[in-house]
C-alpha cells in the first residue's frame, strides 16, 4: 500500500535519483523541437517566455519524489501539503533529466496517458510557476502557468524534492 501523504496527495513514486549536470543548463539549448535527446511536440507560450531565456547553474546529483493527486486541487494547496515552496520546488535540470529517461514516450515514472506531470520551477524572473508536461503521441508538450490559474485533476502527478509524512 502506498503511503498517503495528505488528504490530497499520495506518494506514487519513491526516490527518483537524477544525475544532474556538470555544466550550466541553458533552457534555450535543450527545450527545442530539434533536440536529438528528447522528442518534443511543442512548447506553450508561457513556457517559452518565462523559461527559455533561463540558465541554471550546474546541479549535482539529486532525487525527486512523485505524488499522485487524490482529488482536484489548486497549486497553493499542493505546495502547502508538500511542506512549502522550498520542498515543492524543482529545477529545469531535474525536469529535463526526467524527460530524457522517457525521451520517446516509453513507460517510466512520468505519466504518458495525456495527463499532466507537474513540476514547480522558478522562472527567469525568480517567480515560482507550475510547469507541466504531457505526452501527446509523438512528443512531450511543455507548458507553464501562474500558480492557482486553475485546478489540477485527480490522478495527475506532482514531483517535488520532498514530501510530508502523514501524521
Amino acid at each position: 500500500m502506498k503511503p498517503v501523504v495528505s488528504a490530497i496527495l499520495t506518494l506514487s513514486k519513491g526516490r527518483i535519483k537524477l544525475a544532474g549536470t556538470k555544466l550550466p543548463f541553458k533552457a534555450s539549448e535543450k527545450f527545442i523541437k530539434a533536440n536529438g535527446e528528447v522528442s518534443f511536440y511543442d512548447f506553450g507560450r508561457n513556457f517559452q517566455s518565462w523559461f527559455l531565456p533561463k540558465e541554471e547553474k550546474a546541479l549535482g546529483p539529486t532525487s525527486l519524489r512523485g505524488h499522485k493527486l487524490l482529488q482536484n486541487a489548486k497549486d497553493s494547496e499542493i505546495i502547502r501539503e508538500l511542506g512549502g515552496e522550498e520542498k515543492a520546488e524543482t529545477t529545469l535540470v531535474e525536469l529535463y533529466g526526467m524527460l530524457k529517461r522517457q525521451s520517446r514516450g516509453q513507460k517510466g515514472v512520468l505519466l504518458i496517458n495525456g495527463w499532466a506531470n507537474i513540476f514547480y520551477i522558478r522562472d527567469v524572473s525568480g517567480i515560482l510557476r507550475a510547469v507541466y508536461v504531457d505526452w501527446v503521441g509523438y512528443g512531450w508538450f511543455v507548458l507553464a502557468s501562474a500558480l492557482d490559474d486553475d485546478s489540477w485533476c485527480e490522478g495527475f502527478q506532482v514531483f517535488s524534492r520532498n514530501y510530508v509524512k502523514a501524521a
